[in-house]
């Protein structure tokens, strides 16, 4: 009988994900690296100022992938960075960054030791793709100490899906949780966990005019979930879990959950941005159509 890891009984998982790469499956395209400096920028642009405020001395991301936000925010910050990810990826890392502290390894079938404890780990969106996640919390806790501060993201799939969805339409995916499905999974390894709330998802574009296509698209989706769910808190889809293995840290819990509110939600300031870019674009498309008319 199949795991559900604390999700609803009539979920189907995916249990052959794309993620997984082989001879003849390159899930690190030029393409997927490119696009992955948008995705969770502002989560690790946070994660710079909550090392500066910590005190942080070490950082390890769990599926670090391009490793460019790891690079670009926290390495300046805290030089002892390592990165965890798929072959391919981490030979393109070692390249281009001169470090040799990022490593291959299968974090479902581990054969790395690194032989250290780090005061935070990070790991971005992996979850969903493990057939087993329990080897995840498992690599985690290998590499904490009592008083490690551990973000981990995941979509929250009532949210994304819809409270009827059964099983994820992104075949990369093996399976995705909700918010209170989550919490009690987590919860079930014994964490502490010290903050648990949904973050904001909007995607940054450092070259607005190359990014167009890109935009656009995400702007299909975002108006996509305003019109369905008529609740601007909807468009936070993404679940930020913030936990630790020393109960002695639930008195952070308040300034934690104040800290992330203030440094890494910014859904007003960044809701208006979407509007303005959506402005221009329809300028844009205002002057393509009078232009062919003109014609």
């Amino acid at each position: 009988m199949e795991n559900k890891y604390y999700i609803k009984n009539n979920y189907i998982s995916n249990l052959e994900p794309e993620t997984i790469e082989t001879e003849d499956n390159i899930y690190w395209t030029e393409q997927r690296i490119n696009q992955s400096y948008y995705t969770r920028y502002f989560l690790y642009k946070f994660c710079k100022k909550f090392i500066i405020q910590n005190k942080i001395s070490s950082v390890l991301d769990i599926g670090c992938g391009s490793a460019i936000k790891l690079m670009k925010f926290i390495y300046p910050v805290c030089h002892n960075v390592y990165g965890i990810d798929q072959e391919r990826i981490v030979k393109f890392n070692r390249k281009k960054y001169k470090i040799n502290t990022f490593y291959a390894d299968d974090i479902e079938d581990s054969k790395l030791n690194l032989e250290k404890k780090f005061d935070l780990i990070i790991s971005c969106d992996v979850i969903e793709h493990l057939v087993n996640p329990d080897k995840l919390l498992s690599y985690i806790k290998k590499y904490s100490h009592n008083n490690s501060y551990i973000f981990i993201t995941t979509p929250d799939r009532d949210i994304l899906r819809g409270k009827n969805c059964s099983h994820s339409p992104k075949k990369s995916h093996v399976r995705e949780w909700n918010f209170k499905e989550f919490n009690n999974y987590i919860n079930s390894h014994s964490f502490n966990i010290i903050y648990h709330d949904l973050i904001d998802n909007f995607r940054v574009w450092p070259n607005l005019i190359n990014k167009i296509p890109q935009i656009k698209r995400d702007f299909i989706s975002l108006l996509y979930k305003v019109r369905h769910f008529n609740n601007l808190k909807k468009i936070k889809h993404t679940q930020l879990v913030g936990i630790s293995l020393n109960n002695s840290k639930i008195a952070d819990n308040e300034y934690l959950k104040q800290f992330i509110n203030q440094n890494l939600n910014q859904k007003k300031r960044d809701f208006f941005t979407e509007v303005v870019i959506l402005f221009y674009l329809s300028i844009i498309n205002l002057y393509k159509i009078m232009k062919r008319i003109l014609k």
